[in-house]
């Protein structure tokens, strides 16, 4: 039995065979895929037994398609157990991972606040990506870093599946690995949320300072209220961005209460 992270599968009946290959492969990879066919045993009260295992997973995989998003079906009940989890979650950590099988939006809308990774584009990629995002596969080094200064970079980032990586690394390959990671997850946040070269740098810098990975969103509203400590130039650039942020923010809000 693998003993890597536990991760549920949730899937329409019509994804049925998506479903069976992720799970095949993150089994291969190590990782310990909770699928109901494969899972669920005679004779258990099935509803009781999937969300038990919600709660118990590390990790949520949502298979997003047609199907799934139609309203319709009990994986509606599985997403809606995995909110409630996802709320339990330290804020920066990933538990709920979706995963689109083809051009649909999700029908709940925190979801799109939520990085999701498109299957039909690219098969290997999408699932490269998956296993990157639960821990079980780190891209291949690339320049050559000491093993404390990968450390010290982990710890001062602050980000806790990337500590495990340094701490549980039995080689020094292992650790530079981790740090490559890192470096990967910090362009892909700065990518995500549109930041410029100044506010990313602001943006790290709270982050080591503050040792832990904060919310970009939630820096940015309280970055504007304390800007004393930055040239005007920056302070410029920050206020706005953090604005078009704030904007954004209450449009999506706005969509939200008019879709209820």
């Amino acid at each position: 039995m693998p003993d890597g992270p536990t991760v549920f599968i949730s899937y329409a009946k019509e994804d049925a065979k998506y479903a069976r290959m992720i799970h095949d492969d993150l089994l291969e990879a190590g990782a310990c895929p909770w699928l109901d066919d494969e899972c669920l045993l005679p004779g258990q009260d099935w509803g009781v037994a999937i969300a038990s295992a919600i709660r118990g997973s590390k990790y949520f995989l949502a298979l997003l398609s047609s199907s799934s998003v139609s309203g319709r079906g009990f994986v509606q009940k599985e997403l809606s157990i995995a909110l409630d989890v996802l709320d339990e979650v330290s804020e920066g950590n990933i538990f709920l991972i979706p995963a689109r099988l083809c051009e649909c939006e999700p029908s709940h809308s925190r979801l799109k606040d939520l990085h999701r990774v498109d299957m039909f584009r690219s098969w290997d990629d999408g699932m490269k990506k998956i296993k990157m995002a639960i821990g079980i596969a780190m891209p291949k080094s690339s320049p050559s870093m000491s093993g404390r200064t990968a450390l010290i970079s982990i710890l001062n980032a602050g980000l806790k599946q990337f500590f495990d990586q340094i701490r549980e690394a039995k080689t020094e390959k292992d650790r530079e690995e981790a740090v490559v990671a890192l470096r990967d997850y910090i362009a892909e946040t700065k990518g995500t949320y549109r930041m410029s070269d100044i506010v990313f740098d602001v943006f790290v810098k709270d982050c080591i300072k503050n040792s832990e990975w904060l919310h970009p969103d939630s820096w940015a509203t309280g970055r504007l209220m304390n800007m004393s400590d930055l040239p005007n130039e920056t302070q410029q650039e920050l206020f706005s961005y953090g604005l078009n942020r704030l904007l954004g923010m209450m449009d999506r809000k706005a969509d939200e209460r008019e879709a209820k």
